[in-house]
């Protein structure tokens, strides 16, 4: 019985530890001193009555997207809420006002965009936010 309590603790430690050392380096990309003017943009989507599962795959194609053509992009993630399952989030973080511009008007989201636009109840609700980080 000890062993197993052992074996249980010592792969609970290593988890931590491994949680610890990747959520470090996650976390040290961001605030380092290259990223001092880093844009965080949130944005809040509700789907019309009905088309929550098509805004999900939608938003999952575009997180793709913008993942393979946006190198500038530090994070761009989407969410769900948990309080209201058909309230959508998403996350996004950019190294620039440029890389923002670049987003914004990128040509591999125009499509998305408009397939969006036409699942959704009411515009989009966005806003951006400047680091504080130096």
């Amino acid at each position: 019985m000890t062993t197993f309590r052992s074996r249980s603790m010592l792969k609970c430690l290593l988890a931590l530890i491994v949680g610890l050392g990747v959520s470090g380096v996650l976390a040290a990309g961001p605030v380092a001193g290259a990223e001092q003017g880093v844009l965080t943009v949130v944005a809040k989507v509700y789907p019309k009555a009905g088309k929550d599962a098509d805004v999900e795959a939608l938003l999952l194609k575009m997180a793709t997207a913008v993942q393979k053509a946006e190198p500038d992009c530090i994070i761009y993630r989407p969410h769900k809420s948990t309080k209201a399952p058909t309230v959508y989030m998403w996350y996004e973080q950019y190294r620039s006002d440029a890389a923002f511009e670049a987003h914004r008007t990128a040509p591999h989201l125009a499509e998305y965009r408009k397939q969006l636009g036409t699942l959704l109840e009411k515009p989009t609700e966005v806003e951006v936010y400047r680091s504080l980080m130096k």
